[in-house]
Formats: C-alpha cells, structure tokens, sequence
C-alpha cells in the first residue's frame, strides 16, 4: 500500500498565479488565432475551387465556340456536296481555297457510302478509305454532326479532333460525308490571349482516356518527363474523374505528383468526346495564407513571452513589496498597536485602495470605541432624564411585556411598579384592540404608528406614539387634552354656525313669503287701478310710480327667491348642445338699448362656437354679468364674446368700469356686497346677481374667474365645455288647447287671501276673462257645478286654510270633471323644503310677486287672445303635460328636479 507524503501543502505564490493567469488569458487568443487560421485556409482553398471551375468554364465556352465555326463550316460543305462530287478538279479547288482559311484544318474530305474519298483538299488522301473512323461511320449511318476521337499525327505528335457531317443526293438520300480534322493548338491560341495562372495548368484527353495534351507547352512546365507522357493513357485518379458523371472539383496528385485542386469535364458534358481538366498547385494557392499563419504565431508566441514577463516582474514591483507593507502593519495591530497606519498615498491600485481603506477602518473602529463609550453616559444621563420625565415613556418586548417604565408612566397607568406586566393589563379596556392593531406592525416591520387614548382616572387625552427600537418597541404618551378640548370648542363653534345659517334660511323664507303675499295683491291693485286710470294723466303717474317701486321690490324678493333655491338644491341642471349664438342674439336684443340709454357701447362679438351646457341657467349668468357691467359701467363700452381654448369655450364680459379692488374681489360675491353704493340706490342693483352667478357656475362646473383693475374695468370670465353642432331636428307642430271660441275664457282663482283674491279678480276681469273666486277647494267646486261649465284655466295659491294646498285643491277639481285642466300653482313660499314640496306636486308655478305683465302672457297663451290679451311666446308646462316643472323667477326661468307627478 503507498504511503501519502507528509511534506505539507504549499499554495501557489501571488507570482505563480498572475504568470497562470496570462497563460490561461493567451488560450482564448490562440483558440481564436487557430480558429481564424482554419477558417482562412478553408476560405482560401474555396477561392481556389472557384478559380478552378470558372477557368474550366472559360475553356469550355472557348472549345465549344470552335466546335460550332466547324459545324457551320460542314454543314456549307454539305449542302454544294453533290455538285463537287461530280466535278474533281472543281472539288479539290474549293476544298483547298476553304482549308487556306481554317488554319488550324488539317484535311477537308468527302466520301461516298463506302467510306472512300473521292475528292479531298490533299491530292494524296483521294482513294483512301477511311469509312472505319468514328466520325465518319457516325455521318454515313444518319448523326448530323459527329465528333471523332482525337489523334495524334504522325508528323508532328500534336492532336487533331475529326469532325464529320453526311451529304445527300438530289432525292433526299444519304450519298456520302464530308470529314475535317481541327489541329488542337486553338488552345495555345486562346491561353496565349487569356493565359491561365502561373501555377494552373489544363489537360485534354480523348473519351479513351489517353493524354492528348498538357498546357501551357510542356516544356515550360517540366521538359521531357510531362512530354512523354502525351498519347499514354491518364493516371488511375484522373480516369476516374474522366469515367465520372458529373464533373466536380477534387484535390488528388496531378501528373507531377504535386497535390492540385482540379476542377474536371467528363466526356459526356458538352462538347462530347472530350475530356478536360485545370489544375491548381494546391500549396502555391495556399502560400500566402500559410505565410500571414506564421506571422501570427510568431507574434502571438512574442506577446505572450513578454506578457509573461511583464507578469512576473510586476507582480513582484507592484503587488509583493506593497502587500508586504500592508501585512507588517496589521501584525503590529494585531499586537495591540491601534495607532498603527499604512499611510499610503492615493494612487488609483488596488492595494493603494485597500490600504487606504485600511487605515480609514483603523480610524473608524477608534471612533466607534469612542462613540460606544459615550453612547454608554448618554443611555445613563437618558434613562436619568427619561424617569424624570413628565410624559409617560414605557418599553415593550416583543410579547408585549413592559421592560420600563418611567415614574410618570405609573402614575398615567394605575399606580405601582409596571415592569413584567402586559399592555393588555394597564390600558384602559376599550383601548386595547386598537393597541394591538398597531403594536405587531409596529414592532415586526418598523413601522411608527399612533393611537390616542382618554384616561378616565385623570380625565386626560394623550397620544400614544409607538417608535420600534430593533426587538423593542418605545412608547411615548403625550398630553393631547387640551388639543382634544380645543377640537371639540371647535366643532361646537361649526354646529352652531351652521344652525344660525339654517335659521337666517328660514327667516328669509318666511319673511319672504309673508312679503309677497300683501306685495302682490298691489300689483294686482296697481294694474287694475292703472286700467281704470288712464284718461287722468296725474293719476295715471301716481299709478305708474307706484309699479315701479312695486318692480324694484319684486326683484329683491325674487333675487332671495333665486338664492334661496340654490341652497335648497332645487335647481337641477338639463345640459344640452346650444349655439352661443341664439344666446348672444337674445342678449343683444334686450340690452343694447339700456346700454344706449346710458350712452355705452355694447358689443357683442358673433361665434359659430356650440358648447354643453343648461342653456336657461347658463343664459341666466351672462344676464347677471350683463346687468353687472351696465350698472358699475358709467362710459365707455362693454364686450360679450367667446373664444376656443383646448377643449373649452370662454365666455367673457368685458367693460371699462371702476374696477374690483384685489382685497374685495372675492367679496364681490356675497349677497347684498356692492361697490361705491353706500347709499343703497336700488337703480344699481341689491347685490344678489354675482351670488347668483357664482352659485350657478358651481352648479353647472363652470369655472368662473375674474380679472380687473381700478379705473380700467373687470372681465368675467365663464368656461364652458366645447361640443360640436348637433344635427338640425325636424319642426314639431306646434300644440294649442283646444276650447270653444264662441264663449270668453273662464278662470277659476283659488287663494285665501281675499284681498290678494279680489285684487287678482279685478285684474283678470280687466283683461277681458271670466273669473270664477273661492277661497277654499270645496267653495270653488261649489261655484262650478253651480256654473255648470269647466274652466279653462285654474289659478291656486300654495297655502290654503285648514292645512289644504294648491295642488290638493288643483287635483280635487280635474278629479270633478275627470279632466286634465292647465293649471298654475301661485306661491309666496321662499323656504327650501317648501319649494321642493311645491315642485313634486307636478303643477307649473309662479312665485309671487308675479308681475301682471307676466301672468297676462301666460294666461293669454292658455286663453287665446280676449279682449286685448296678448298670447305669450311661452307656456308655463302644466299638470296633464307630464311630471317636469318650471319655475319662473324675475323673467328667467330655472330648472327644478323632476317631480312625482
């Protein structure tokens, strides 16, 4: 059994590794040098094989082009054979004179079917039979173009190729055959022109196999050796390419033993009978590259000797004598000298680089010595200060279990000593599942959290702040009591505000409605009154005056009307595709002649543009901002228009009024808010139209945004989505109520307020209807069956006595003649459930005061045209035309939300 070697282990030495290191690093150059070589010598060897088939090519085409001159030069023989055949002296002549110019032609004969000549370009070969040669037996038994085998003659040893043809007699019969023999030097010819490559050469050889010719002359390529060897028979290799059935390109010895690429013919590839082959000196091909191959190993052997040379001395300059340095240093640490320093210089090595990395972890590791000392008298001056604390400061394990607890945290916490308790045992009881919530994220994944806790025992609020230190978790309570306090003093502050806003809300309402009442009942009076008082022109005025404060003071109530259904969010938006352009004719209509009156000049700037909107609501804030500029405007002019901007269109009024101050402008928008009116003159407004138009942009996500300066002017600026022009409807007729035109129109008024009722009564009465008053459901069905007709029309105040409505009275009198009758609910109710009550009833309303001007139009347009009654241009949408409703306030109507019906 051998035994193992005791001698130890020696690893191999920085030196030995970098030198095996080149020699591993040289492998893939030298497989790739080899590799190349290879690939070279095969690229090379494949030009070579081209070289040889395109030479091959070349000769063929060369020899075939021979071959076809002496078909044609047979086959003219041929025809004029029979006339010559008869006439020795003629044939001979012309045979002669044609073999003088083919040079290369070494006997024209023409035979007859036995073969014999009988007139031949020689006198001497006249009387010879020759009907044994290949090529003319082939003639004489029907081939139309024979090619013989090559011979060589007897003069010279050089080869000729015999070609023959057969000739007929005047009835179509073969007679005899024309013979010509073409001396093979055609091919010196064409080489002498197109020589082959210093190391090619080219064999012919007869369909025997017998060795015709080597070219170029075989004296300039071996003397007497090659020259013999002409009309002897191929070598074993070549034959076998000769016997081949397709030609290709081989490497095998040529004739002198050298190894040649031969590109070969067979003898059955055109022209037949002749074999034909070129030959590549395959080393003289492969010369150069075998040269640059050499070339490359020497240098390549160069760089890798002097590599390792570079390896070995480098390794001992830059890589020993340094890691010797840095190695003399760490024992002297190892020793216990902590200030010892390599102190090397940076130089961009490595091992400059790791002794510099060195000594900054030698500083480094002094500085955590230090730093952990001092971090140890800090612990001991925080654990001082954290038992001092007046917030609770507590530490959790990982179970949960308290391992600290400063004196403020047993006071917070019950009392006694706290440490080895769990969290589920000193938090107050509701608190405990948030606390676990918290706790495992907290201390699991390092993730701070929150929670606050009331401590009943010392009425307190604290923030619990949970801070996770590795497997610990720190808990901070923080006094929040007097931020919770603050909160709820806050929240009280908000639900008491928002209490006043709902009572000022009801006030409104109610003041309102207990306004309308008496105000309307004057402007019955009032239009009654102004009938009966036209021919006295001073009472006449008195009257008119009397309207025009009973306007001013219908558009404040309805001004608090509008703002009060904004807030009770009524007014629901219908957005459709409009064209600004209707919009802007309306508003060009009505108010360039106001702005004529004050000496403005108003345009408005014409627009293709069609956006999506609501288009009453919208119109309703162009109006307000319209009515806006006339009143802040004292000269000069103010512009409408509208411009595309991406995706919207921006609607502006313009003017060169007084201007916004910047600390007022939002301001502005609040009710009964005017600038430079201190008096109060209602000519220049209340200060509701741009509160509704901010309320209204709101509702319909319109952006509204202001741009001004004192003294210039303000621009209101409205953005709108952009649509494009909708398809054109058809017309729909027009619908109208049929009744009989043969009595006046009957009216029936419902309200209890008598005077609002007999003021109402005089006024309708005045325009020429029939008017039927009650004051309750059950006195107006009372009056109408006592009538004995129905009525045409069907007027109600909201309230009504003993808790009753309008639309319950409304629904008891279609309910009597089982009959949807257009009917219109009147009401002085501003508060916001009560127009939300009043819309679900189904019925159109009106909201008093109602001017005469305007309930004469939609009384006119049910009614007809009676005793001056003008019809309107618009129909409120009564109770049988379905559950939509349309409130009419200060001429401009809004959209509610639809009703029950």
């Amino acid at each position: 059994m051998a035994r193992r070697s005791s001698a130890p282990f020696r690893p191999m030495t920085l030196p030995s590794r970098l030198i095996l290191l080149v020699l591993l690093a040289t492998l893939p150059a030298i497989g790739i040098q080899a590799y190349n070589d290879f690939r070279a010598r095969q690229a090379g060897e494949a030009r070579a094989v081209e070289e040889a088939s395109r030479l091959l090519a070349l000769i063929q085409d060369e020899q075939q082009r021979v071959i076809d001159g002496v078909r044609e030069v047979l086959v003219t023989v041929a025809e004029i054979a029979p006339t010559l055949v008869g006439d020795e002296a003629r044939c001979r002549t012309f045979l002669a004179r044609l073999r003088r110019q083919l040079p290369r032609a070494q006997g024209i004969v023409l035979t007859d079917l036995a073969g014999v000549v009988r007139c031949a370009s020689e006198p001497g070969l006249v009387g010879i039979t020759i009907g044994d040669r290949p090529h003319i037996r082939m003639a004489l038994f029907g081939q139309a173009f024979a090619i013989g085998d090559y011979v060589l003659r007897r003069t010279d040893g050089r080869a000729v190729l015999p070609f023959g043809v057969p000739f007929t007699d005047a009835d179509g019969r073969v007679a005899g055959a024309v013979g010509i023999a073409v001396d093979a030097g055609w091919m010196r010819d064409y080489l002498a022109r197109k020589p082959l490559p210093p190391h090619a050469d080219l064999l012919l050889a007869d369909r025997n196999g017998v060795l015709l010719g080597r070219f170029p002359d075989e004296e300039s390529n071996g003397g007497p050796v090659e020259a013999a060897q002409v009309g002897k028979p191929l070598p074993s290799q070549l034959l076998s390419l000769l016997r081949a059935e397709a030609g290709g390109v081989t490497v095998i010895p040529g004739l002198d033993g050298h190894e040649r690429i031969i590109a070969s013919a067979p003898v059955q590839d055109p022209p037949q009978g002749l074999f034909m082959a070129v030959g590549l000196d395959r080393d003289q091909a492969m010369r150069a590259r075998a040269a640059a191959a050499q070339r490359s190993i020497l240098l390549l052997s160069l760089s890798t000797g002097l590599a390792l040379a570079a390896a070995w001395f480098g390794a001992r300059a830059f890589v020993l004598r340094p890691v010797a340095r840095v190695r003399s240093v760490i024992e002297r640490w190892r020793a216990g000298d902590h200030g010892a320093r390599i102190g090397a210089q940076p130089d961009g090595t490595e091992i400059g680089h790791l002794a510099q990395t060195f000594d900054a972890m030698a500083d480094e590791l002094q500085t955590r010595e230090r730093a952990r000392e001092e971090a140890h008298a800090a612990e001991r001056r925080m654990a001082a200060i954290l038992a001092s604390s007046t917030d609770a400061v507590l530490e959790f394990d990982r179970n949960g279990v308290i391992t600290f607890a400063n004196d403020r945290a047993s006071v917070l916490f019950g009392g006694g000593t706290l440490s080895g308790r769990s969290y589920t045992a000193v938090l107050p009881g509701y608190a405990v599942a948030p606390f676990e919530e918290r706790f495992r994220p907290a201390i699991d994944q390092g993730v701070p959290a929150e929670l606050e806790v009331w401590f009943s025992a010392t009425d307190e609020w604290h923030a619990l702040r949970l801070f996770p230190m590795g497997d610990r978790l720190a808990v901070y309570a923080l006094d929040v009591t007097g931020r919770k306090r603050m909160e709820e003093d806050l929240r009280r502050a908000k639900d008491q505000a928002e209490r006043a806003n709902r009572a000022k809300s009801r006030f409104l309402a109610a003041a309102s409605h207990d306004l309308r009442q008496p105000v309307q009942s004057l402007f019955f009076f009032a239009t009654a009154l102004s009938d009966q008082m036209r021919r006295q022109p001073t009472g006449y005025a008195t009257v008119e005056a009397m309207q025009q404060a009973l306007e001013a003071l219908k558009r404040l109530l309805d001004g608090l009307l509008d703002i009060s259904k904004l807030d009770a969010g009524v007014v629901k938006p219908v957005p459709t595709v409009l064209a600004l352009q209707p919009v802007f004719d309306r508003l060009a209509a009505e108010y360039r002649p106001q702005a004529a009156r004050k000496g403005l000049d108003l345009r408005i700037v014409a627009t293709g543009l069609h956006v999506r909107s609501d288009a009453m609501l919208l119109e309703r804030i162009l109006r307000n901002l319209l009515d806006n500029a006339l009143r802040y405007t004292p000269g000069g002019r103010i512009l409408l228009g509208a411009r595309r901007c991406g995706g919207e269109v921006r609607v502006t009024v313009c003017d060169s009024g007084i201007g916004v101050p910047p600390e007022r402008r939002d301001e502005i928008f609040e009710e009964f808010t005017q600038i430079g009116n201190p008096e109060r003159d209602r000519e220049r407004g209340l200060g509701l139209g741009l509160a509704i138009v901010r309320r209204l942009s709101a509702l319909l996500e319109h952006p509204l945004t202001l741009r001004s300066e004192l003294g210039r002017g303000s621009a209101f600026t409205v953005a709108v989505p952009r649509a494009e022009a909708p398809p054109l409807p058809a017309p729909a007729p027009k619908a109208s109520l049929p009744r009989d035109p043969e009595r006046p129109t009957l009216v029936l008024v419902i309200d209890d307020e008598v005077i609002i009722l007999m003021g109402l009564r005089a006024m309708l009465e005045g325009w020429g209807y029939e008017v039927i008053a009650a004051t309750a459901e059950e006195e107006a069905i009372g009056l109408l069956e006592k009538d004995g007709r129905r009525p045409d029309l069907v007027l109600a105040d909201y309230r009504l006595r003993q808790g009753k409505t309008g639309p319950e009275a409304l629904r008891a009198v279609h309910a009597h003649f089982n009959a949807a009758i257009p009917s219109i609910i009147l009401t002085g109710d501003t508060a916001p459930e009560r127009i939300v009550e009043a819309q679900r009833s189904g019925f159109s309303i009106l909201h008093k005061p109602v001017s005469a001007h305007h309930l004469r139009k939609v009384v006119g347009e049910v009614g007809g045209e009676v005793s001056g009654g003008a019809p309107s241009p618009s129909l409120p949408r009564c109770a049988g035309e379905g559950a939509g409703a349309l409130s009419t306030f200060g001429g401009s109507p809004l959209h509610l939300e639809e009703g029950e019906g």
